[in-house]
């Protein structure tokens, strides 16, 4: 069962019932019933995902060595058996990925999702995201350029949730990038701070870049293009950033690469939790980092 499916199925009936009142808790109560009836469906992918990467060990382990080499039928059933335990793996993580984006975002959208605010700095922010993604550059070969302006002031957000955006929006850059290189810079402009993440890739046509933030979509040729992800890691970085007072956009052309980029409001320009959220405690206040690609 693919996100496409998922989309038609969950966003047909979130049309036709969803209800019209305001109420958060009426909303939230909806959405917790329509996510986890999708996610019921999904949640046994865990343990085949677990039962697969053990059989996947223990052939590799102690069947394929006494597997004689010289037959050339049994090495091309050898390589099919390990094609298509590979696939099934490579499934079970994205379908793992799947139920948590989805969850994550219905939280979200149904406000109780759970907001650590602290004060930090965007740069921090930024060198971490790099470094959880230094993997995938090193994979493809492609080198980072940093443009990271000196003593950015803190502001406040969850640092956990906005490194999150900066790993999805740089793991895009290097999913659509070949070759070159990929720069991420943090800066003020106009009273805010800026984030931006540009590659060199493929691009995006001008009628698919409102689209790049919906549910679901992913833009381009889906048959010729295989992207590969779940169609709701810009989405969530979109509501991460909004609830932030911030804003996220991009600029593409195709053929040439793409520069994702969101903002956030300095300290000055305060913004201040929901009311309705804020803690009866003292609450941690963090920072978020900017990036675009």
């Amino acid at each position: 069962m693919n996100p496409a499916f998922l989309s038609r199925k969950s966003q047909g009936k979130m049309h036709k019932e969803s209800p019209t009142c305001d109420d958060k808790s009426v909303r939230g109560d909806y959405f917790e019933q329509q996510v986890w009836s999708d996610v019921e469906t999904f949640v046994r992918i865990t343990s085949v995902l677990g039962f697969a990467k053990i059989v996947r060990r223990r052939l590799e382990e102690r069947l394929f060595p006494l597997i004689p080499e010289d037959d050339r039928k049994v090495q091309q059933a050898k390589q099919q058996v390990i094609s298509n335990l590979g696939v099934v793996v490579s499934e079970g993580e994205r379908l793992t990925t799947l139920i948590d984006d989805v969850l994550d975002l219905a939280k979200i959208e149904a406000g109780k999702f759970s907001w650590n605010m602290a004060k930090i700095s965007v740069s921090e922010v930024l060198e971490r995201a790099v470094g959880a993604t230094a993997s995938l550059f090193e994979a493809k070969e492609l080198d980072l350029v940093r443009h990271i302006e000196p003593e950015l002031p803190e502001i406040t957000g969850d640092r956990d949730r906005l490194i999150q955006v900066v790993i999805n929006l740089i793991s895009n850059a290097v999913k659509f990038t070949d070759s070159g290189a990929i720069e991420c810079s943090a800066c003020l402009r106009g009273g805010e701070l800026v984030v931006s993440v540009t590659d060199n890739g493929i691009g995006i046509a001008p009628a698919d870049q409102g689209k790049v933030f919906e549910k679901f979509k992913q833009v381009g040729d889906t048959l010729t293009d295989k992207p590969k992800g779940t169609g709701l890691g810009l989405p969530i970085c979109k509501e991460i950033v909004e609830y932030r007072g911030g804003r996220i956009c991009v600029e593409s052309e195709p053929g040439k690469g793409s520069t994702f980029s969101f903002t956030l409001p300095l300290p000055d320009r305060s913004w201040s939790l929901p009311a309705e959220l804020a803690p009866r405690s003292a609450f941690r206040v963090s920072s978020s980092n900017q990036i675009s690609i």
